[in-house]
């Protein structure tokens, strides 16, 4: 194994990230609209690990918690790899066969594998040069009747002490962006979140659009003590109508979380395996799907851009105690959330559950 380290730096700033960094950038957006967008950036990593067969690992280390992007080599095929294999580069596990459902959903997925993105991560700027670290997306706060929600869509939750969520799972159809008021940026993310403010962690993946542009991959870390981590990948992009899988797991032995977002219109993927040194706070007591807003670093929100109907399907997750997906309809406990403005109105919400594993969210207004 052949180590290359490389010198950190942040590079590809814009003219807008150095106007940022003596106060607040302000430019015309393609709408002609003033754009107070924070500035970003592209990091490079830390260094590369070339593996022995020809793979790479590209790792960065962000505010302390190391990022490890794996690349497998030319040919590679998760269909026949092993189980380390899969493991190492981050893709998820192979089901038994004797899981009939799960391992056929397994193999179709793997079946559209063309491609792993080398990762080109686009971060905020905060006004002290360092990733920015309060931005993100909103928990659920669903169980407080009539508070200001800034996600749309559903949770699973479980109540016991015995159990928590180790894996979740989902697929969206990337939906087209119809119009937007002033500076608009959309989520649609499938993974772990805390609900009841922002009183616990969570992570959750999928996609980011800011205005009418292309999506791209997306993930955010929440963490304690306002560590959040939340990166916009712009080698993997989404265009309106492309198929979306996002796949979450949390191993709480080793405090690793792993993250695999696809394409799968286009059979490119990427995934990101994150080791905390400090994640066992963790409690997984929420797996979710989701609509969100986006928040700048120091809190604002982007207004949500009006968008077409956003199907989730196959929303399942596992629970530590079990290795087989369940519905997101046969869980116990699962909380229907609408996004809200501060005033009370409604932006978006979502439809009933249908199949157990399906339902659609809807725009319903801006800001």
């Amino acid at each position: 194994m052949t180590k290359i380290r490389k010198r950190r730096i942040i590079s590809s700033i814009t003219a807008a990230a150095i106007a940022f960094s003596c106060g607040t950038a302000s430019t015309l957006n393609a709408y002609g609209m003033e754009d107070n967008t924070p500035a970003s950036g592209k990091l490079q990593c830390d260094y590369v690990e070339e593996l022995p067969d020809g793979g790479k690992k590209y790792v960065y280390v962000i505010d302390g918690a190391e990022h490890t992007f794996p690349v497998p080599p030319e040919g590679f095929s998760p269909l026949t790899a092993s189980d380390e294999q899969l493991e190492a580069y981050g893709f998820p596990p192979r089901p038994g066969q004797d899981n009939t459902e799960d391992y056929n959903d397994w193999v179709q997925l793997m079946s559209c594998y063309k491609s792993t993105a080398v990762p080109e991560i686009d971060l905020e700027e905060g006004e002290d040069g360092n990733r920015a670290v309060n931005g993100g997306i909103a928990a659920f706060n669903a169980i407080i009747t009539n508070d200001t929600n800034y996600t749309a869509g559903y949770a699973a939750c479980l109540q016991d002490g015995g159990r928590n969520f180790s894996h979740v799972q989902g697929d969206f159809v990337q939906p087209t962006i119809t119009g937007v008021s002033g500076t608009c940026a959309n989520i649609f993310a499938v993974g772990f979140d805390t609900v009841q403010g922002n009183s616990g962690p969570g992570a959750v993946a999928g996609t980011k659009c800011i205005g009418r542009g292309e999506a791209q991959a997306y993930y955010h870390c929440y963490g304690k003590n306002g560590t959040d981590k939340y990166l916009s990948i712009s080698s993997l992009t989404f265009k309106p109508g492309d198929k979306v899988h996002v796949y979450v797991s949390y191993q709480r032995a080793n405090n690793i979380f792993n993250y695999y977002i696809v394409n799968v219109t286009t059979g490119k993927q990427i995934s990101d395996i994150v080791e905390y040194s400090d994640a066992n706070y963790f409690d997984g007591k929420y797996a979710c799907w989701l609509a969100a807003r986006y928040k700048y670093y120091n809190g604002a929100l982007y207004n949500l851009g009006k968008f077409t109907d956003v199907s989730f399907t196959s929303c399942k997750a596992m629970m530590n105690i079990s290795d087989t997906w369940t519905a997101l309809g046969d869980f116990d406990t699962i909380m229907k959330c609408s996004m809200k403005n501060n005033s009370g109105a409604t932006l978006a919400y979502p439809s009933s559950v249908i199949s157990k594993t399906q339902f659609s969210c809807k725009w319903q207004g801006y800001k």
